[in-house]
């Protein structure tokens, strides 16, 4: 993979330091763009480049739409090796917490993101390809070969992509079949860490009315991070894909296809402990340190350390014109199986290794009438449908022997110097016997005065299938969750478009959403006798499970848990008003207000009473009991005022100034009394108020210069006290710990004509953004730093079409990670994902018209 930028930022005060070669080249490329103008003073500057988007129903310039939209071309998106959509972040203002897996939880568009891991939630940035919905974690997540062009577009925006695009949308589109001529291309990318990346695409015209497409993948890569488990090895990228389209155009009709299939596998479980803090302090007298490197794990995940999906993608789209209107007919069916291992407690023991494995099928439709008239009103209606079935097992796997050690420091005062259980230092077998034996010896069996039959407070609490006669099988503790959830919905829609006078136009939309979801799940614990358990009183740390949350379903006849059966429906209607003035040709200026909504839906792995009322681990839950916690719906009312303009005829220039107000963000928080415990829950209201800027331009006749730059001022309400140092209001006023206050991204174009007609050319990228991390109350020890990364290129295009392209990524060699994560109520909070090292590569390939 390519290497990645910082992911889930928090806004911070903190300035940021360039170091000295950082400075230098930002010198360089100030004094270019000062100097390099004058130099060409006599030459007539090139026009920058006219990129065509789709984003509202219909084509238009990027500067015509009266969006805070960014759009990136093909030739874009390979020439700096973009590979997936997540790496499409670095370049959208606003935009942020891209990850080097395929979870979308960290995603968010101006502080708007979902932190659902699980399966009963939704993303709220939508992920689109070819204007169909892409899915969830899993699936949403596909390589980019062969693209036309990707369009981001922040803020609300369900009037134009539909379900989930509450907080913005990745809208991504492949090249279509060309009726109109013969074509071929292949790219080849060679790299450190065995980095081998291998495109191709043909064009063939079968008659004047039918043409294919053929188009494929290659990427392998060696992971740049080890993990000193040598027995549990960080997974190297290797994927296949390939693609194939058509189209068929006759008379007023044109229907163009496509089917898609790709084979990936990501590096993942990339956690590292954090040594910093009282929990780490407390961890480190029992496992002294995390061996390796910065980047390195020092990890032992029972299920190794996977990243996995094959994703099936079909598509089919009919455009038929009419004298007064367009119709359109655009239809998918998706189909994936994902799997996902990791271990979230990054320790030498198997404990706290996690695993879900994933299948699914999405079936989607929209049908959309246009109108294609040349009067002053202009309208679309529609409507769309969608029906989604998964399976997702959810698995989370505990290590007897590493609660024992490491509980046995931190809750028995453990002295390194005294060495009061003398079996745990630098041993793995033995502990969990001699710790009990040890507790009981010095906390008695009545700690804290409680009888320890109880459970509760006592040996028992923490170790409660430990109790004698003292014996396990295999050391692990599994905690299973079985869902079956089946989603459908619908909605229908209408925009209409008025223009007042020559320069002003005035719109209108409505949109109702109706989504339907049934969420079916069993869940159980197995004890490290390989038996299921059957809770009697609170449990202790282990068997009481870490996500869990109400207890155990019920055994049906045969010993396996019966399913929690629990629907919920969901509907809003949303309008969208908005006032465009154009006083120029080149400048525009608009105004709007948009209503954005995403349904509620279900905690993957907590259950409640059918009257709402809380569940304290209890057993044999049956249907008539539980049901599964459901959270609410998210609004958003957001308002825009944008300026876009073309200045000196040559540079383009796009401004959004916004403020929204969002209610119910739905966020992973602690559930009260249940220590390190999390459930999804609505936030209060939110507020925030940013802008957006973006620029692109030539600077003379050699260089090119495309300039993003965000800034996000918010606050949170009503955070839930435990994930405020339990206190109610503390963190009330705060920042959203996940959006950074700023980021931007910077690239500088050179091309430099030879008399023999090739092209030498340049490049030189920069990405930033603020320090971040450290959640609601903004924990220093998780806070990852401010940073910025560099990229250079420089390449030779020949007449002939063929080129060769050399580049060096991160070339300060900046080293930092994607986010960092809580610990639990004991154990210390995580990096994950450290940054790839600097890196050097060599790129080549042709094309043929």
């Amino acid at each position: 993979m390519s290497n990645k930028y910082a992911r889930s930022r928090t806004p911070s005060t903190q300035t940021f330091h360039k170091s000295s070669v950082a400075k230098a080249i930002s010198a360089a490329i100030i004094t270019s763009m000062i100097s390099l103008p004058l130099f060409a003073e006599e030459v007539e500057e090139e026009e920058i480049e006219t990129i065509m988007v789709t984003a509202t129903k219909k084509s238009e310039t990027l500067q015509e739409v009266p969006l805070a939209m960014t759009a990136l071309t093909g030739d874009f998106i390979q020439g700096v090796h973009l590979t997936d959509a997540m790496d499409l972040v670095a370049y959208s203002p606003g935009v942020s917490g891209a990850t080097q897996n395929s979870f979308l939880d960290a995603l968010n568009v101006r502080g708007i993101r979902s932190q659902d891991y699980g399966s009963g939630g939704d993303p709220s940035l939508g992920f689109f390809k070819n204007d169909q919905y892409e899915g969830r974690a899993g699936s949403a997540i596909s390589t980019l070969f062969d693209m036309n062009r990707a369009e981001i577009i922040n803020g609300p925006q369900g009037f134009l992509f539909g379900r989930n695009a509450i907080g913005g949308a990745i809208s991504v589109h492949t090249n279509e079949a060309q009726i109109d001529g013969e074509e071929a291309s292949f790219d080849v990318d060679l790299g450190d860490y065995s980095l081998m990346k291998l495109n191709g695409a043909i064009n063939v015209p079968i008659n004047d009315n039918l043409a294919m497409r053929f188009a494929g993948v290659y990427h392998t890569q060696e992971s740049h991070i080890e993990n000193e488990n040598k027995d549990d090895k960080v997974q190297d990228t290797d994927v296949l894909a390939a693609r194939w389209s058509t189209t068929f155009e006759k008379d007023d009709l044109r229907i163009t296809t496509m089917v898609e299939y790709e084979d990936r596998v990501y590096p993942a479980g990339l956690y590292r402990f954090i040594e910093k803090g009282e929990l780490w302090e407390e961890y480190d007298k029992v496992w002294e340190g995390n061996r390796g490197g910065d980047r390195d794990l020092d990890t032992n995940s029972h299920w190794g350390l996977k990243d996995e999906a094959q994703v099936l993608n079909l598509q089919v789209k009919l455009v038929q014109e009419f004298d007064f209107a367009d119709l359109t007919v655009n239809a998918g069916y998706k189909d994936h199986d994902y799997l996902y291992t990791e271990q979230w407690t990054p320790s030498p023991l198997e404990s706290g290794s996690w695993k879900v494995d994933q299948t699914g099928d999405y079936t989607q439709a929209e049908l959309r009438l246009s109108s294609n008239g040349t009067g002053p009103l202009s309208w679309y209606v529609g409507t769309s449908l969608y029906e989604e079935n998964l399976d997702v097992d959810t698995l989370n796997q505990m290590s007897d022997e590493f609660i024992c050690d490491y509980y046995s420091a931190y809750y028995n005062d453990y002295d390194e110097s005294t060495n009061y259980f003398p079996s745990l230092e630098g041993s793995q077998s033995g502990h969990c016997e001699n710790l009990y034996n040890n507790s009981l010896a010095y906390h008695g069996p009545g700690y804290y005065g409680f009888d320890p039959t109880d459970g509760y407070y006592g040996v028992n609490y923490y170790f409660p299938h430990l109790s004698s006669p003292y014996g396990r099988a295999d050391d692990k503790v599994f905690e299973n969750s079985y869902v079956n959830a089946k989603n459908d919905g619908w909605a229908a829609y209408a925009n209409l478009d008025y223009q007042i006078t020559d320069t002003i136009n005035i719109e209108i939309g409505i949109r109702h959403t109706v989504d339907n979801k049934e969420f079916n799940n069993a869940q159980e614990v197995i004890d490290s006798n390989g038996n299921q358990t059957v809770y009697s009183g609170t449990p202790g740390y282990n068997a009481a499970s870490v996500w869990n949350i109400g207890g155990t379903t019920a055994l049906d006849a045969n010993g396996n848990p019966i399913e929690i059966k629990t629907k919920k429906d969901w509907d809003n209607t949303s309008m969208k008003y908005l006032i465009r003035w154009q006083p120029t040709d080149e400048m525009m200026f608009y105004a709007s207000f948009t209503e954005g909504y995403k349904s509620g839906g279900f905690n993957s792995h907590n259950f409640e009473g059918r009257d709402g009322s809380a569940l304290s681990q209890q057993p044999n839950l049956t249907n008539e009991l539980a049901q599964s916690v459901a959270f609410g719906e998210e609004s958003i009312d957001s308002y825009e005022l944008g300026y876009k303009d073309t200045w000196f005829d040559f540079t383009d220039i796009r401004l959004t100034v916004y403020s929204y107000e969002y209610d119910g963000l739905q966020v992973s928080t602690r559930v009260e009394g249940e220590g390190g415990q999390t459930i999804i829950s609505n936030l209060g209201l939110t507020e925030a108020n940013g802008f957006e800027l973006a620029t692109n331009t030539p600077l003379g006749e050699y260089f090119n210069l495309m300039f993003n730059y965000s800034y996000l001022d918010s606050d949170i309400n009503e955070v839930p006290e435990d994930d405020c140092s339990g206190e109610i209001g503390e963190c009330n006023g705060n920042k959203i710990p996940w959006a950074p206050e700023t980021s931007g991204s910077m690239v500088l174009n050179g091309f430099f004509p030879l008399d023999s007609g090739a092209t030498i050319t340049t490049s030189i990228e920069s990405y930033w953004e603020d320090e971040h991390g450290g959640g609601y109350m903004f924990d220093e020890v998780r806070i990852i730093e401010a940073s910025q990364t560099w990229n250079a290129r420089i390449g030779y295009e020949s007449s002939a079409n063929w080129y060769v392209q050399a580049y060096v990524d991160n070339l300060l060699d900046e080293t930092n990670f994607d986010s960092s994560y809580g610990g639990g109520a004991n154990y210390p909070s995580t990096h994950w994902a450290a940054w790839k090292p600097r890196s050097y590569g060599l790129r080549f390939g042709m094309s043929w018209n």
